[in-house]
């Protein structure tokens, strides 16, 4: 299912009648990807611990997310110039208004914001949810999660709750979140089905997801080099949805944006 962003402008109370009007398909069984050479098959029923994902060892020497757990990650991502914040270094950043509408009507939500970072979403999040919402803006990296707090305090981000949550879990309660948001994080989830579906248990019977990432297709450079999106970027998009269809989300379709480049919208059901 393909859909604009006016069509998905919805209020969220229509998300039932969405998912009974759309016909989604599942991929069944365990999730089997294709992955740095190997076969990358998601645990979880067979009750087996997951292992980390395949990655590019030359790209990622340290590890998926060692660069966001030193001290210098804020001077290199934040800011002007900031590989996270700058619009004239990443589309994200240059169409974060769009990106936010078309996640829909949230007034009075609760969103969890997964993978927060520098917080680029935090000030349109919060004021999309008004004063009866809330945004969870969570967090892995000691550094990100000072800094978030930081900005919360400074830019008076009152619906904001800075959390700090682990590689396999966001920490949140049970059925407490409507939407869960993850912008340019998924491909640094280091156990795609362990985390997914605890993010499954995080959100409310009718929550949904939504998941922008990069293309892992070096034609699609833009920002980055077409070796950093072959590199970085450990799977397809097929490979992704799979994944998560695996955790037992239900596809619903994509927000197309035609400002990105380099990045696509999947929104899933629970």
């Amino acid at each position: 299912a393909i859909c604009s962003p006016t069509s998905m402008h919805y209020c969220y109370s229509s998300l039932r009648a969405a998912r009974r009007s759309l016909r989604l398909v599942g991929f069944g069984g365990a999730c089997t990807a294709i992955v740095g050479g190997g076969v990358c098959m998601a645990a979880g029923s067979r009750g087996e611990e997951e292992k980390p994902v395949d990655i590019c060892r030359s790209h990622y020497p340290k590890g998926l997310n060692a660069k966001f757990m030193n001290n210098g990650a804020i001077k290199f991502f934040a800011g002007k110039g900031g590989r996270f914040d700058d619009p004239e270094l990443r589309e994200i950043a240059a169409e974060k208004e769009k990106i936010c509408q078309a996640l829909g009507n949230l007034k009075g939500l609760s969103v969890a914001d997964v993978g927060s970072g520098t917080g680029i979403m935090l000030p349109l999040l919060n004021n999309a949810v008004g004063k009866n919402g809330k945004i969870y803006a969570l967090e892995i990296s000691p550094p990100f999660v000072k800094y978030l707090r930081k900005k919360k305090r400074e830019e008076k981000l009152d619906n904001v709750h800075v959390l700090a949550c682990d590689n396999k879990s966001t920490k949140l309660a049970s059925k407490s979140v409507d939407l869960v948001f993850l912008c340019d994080v998924y491909h640094h989830v280091e156990y795609p089905h362990t985390f997914m579906t605890d993010i499954k248990r995080s959100l409310k019977d009718d929550g949904r997801l939504v998941i922008v990432d990069f293309y892992n297709d070096p034609k699609r450079a833009k920002n980055h080099s077409p070796e950093w999106l072959r590199d970085h970027i450990r799977a397809s998009k097929g490979v992704f949805r799979s994944e998560i269809e695996g955790a037992g989300f239900s596809y619903i379709g994509d927000i197309v944006l035609e400002e990105l480049q380099e990045n696509y919208v999947m929104m899933f059901a629970k």
